[in-house]
């Protein structure tokens, strides 16, 4: 009887993560009223301001709109999420680039993802994405795949710090325009240190 309980309180957190307890939360208006719109934010940010210096609207599970009470974790899409003013984006990957929430693939993968948040910022170049990017499994294989991604001519020139330079706490003027990648220690290790954006100096 322990064990059944036990489980039973598993399962019962599991399915509460993302879904809202409410009968309607802000997280579940699947549509993107005009006045919610604020897609050049970061415009009127000083530049000279330090990344971590500025708070930055984000998504936790960012592409999981399928999946029901056990995946789903937003009712937006990325380009709506983009348009409301979210420029931090959480992405789960399996090894072949699926967008992933535990088992359940969300029928996207990451060069999609990636060609969104492009034409985004070619049409508002003062604003910076973040992005993590965590692998669900074969991390290895997700990373080199992803640094192929990054490299391919119509996405490397938006990344930021492609080549490996160290300024883990950019300012703004630095990244505008750009993808800054966050890096984990042991999943995912590109980019700016994600424990670097608490910094502030």
């Amino acid at each position: 009887m322990e064990k059944i309980i036990v489980l039973f309180l598993f399962i019962r957190v599991f399915t509460l993560q993302c879904h809202a307890q409410d009968e309607l939360s802000f997280n579940e208006l699947a549509e993107l009223y005009p006045e919610w719109e604020n897609p050049d934010w970061m415009r009127q940010a000083n530049e000279d301001l330090l990344l971590s210096e500025v708070t930055i609207p984000g998504a936790h599970d960012a592409t999981a709109l399928r999946g029901g009470r056990f995946a789903k974790c937003q009712a937006w899409s990325l380009e709506d999420q983009l348009s409301a003013g979210l420029r931090y984006f959480d992405l789960r990957v399996d090894g072949s680039l699926q967008l992933v929430h535990g088992p359940i693939k969300m029928n996207m993968k990451l060069a999609e993802v990636l060609d969104t948040i492009v034409k985004f910022l070619k049409e508002h170049n003062k604003e910076t994405v973040l992005l993590r990017v965590k692998p669900e499994n074969r991390k290895d294989t997700v990373f080199d795949k992803t640094m192929e991604l990054l490299k391919q001519d119509n996405i490397k020139p938006f990344v930021y710090m492609l080549d490996g330079s160290s300024d883990n706490n950019p300012k703004l003027k630095t990244v505008r325009g750009k993808i800054v990648l966050l890096k984990l220690p042991d999943k995912f290790n590109f980019g700016i240190s994600y424990f670097s954006t608490h910094k502030k100096n």
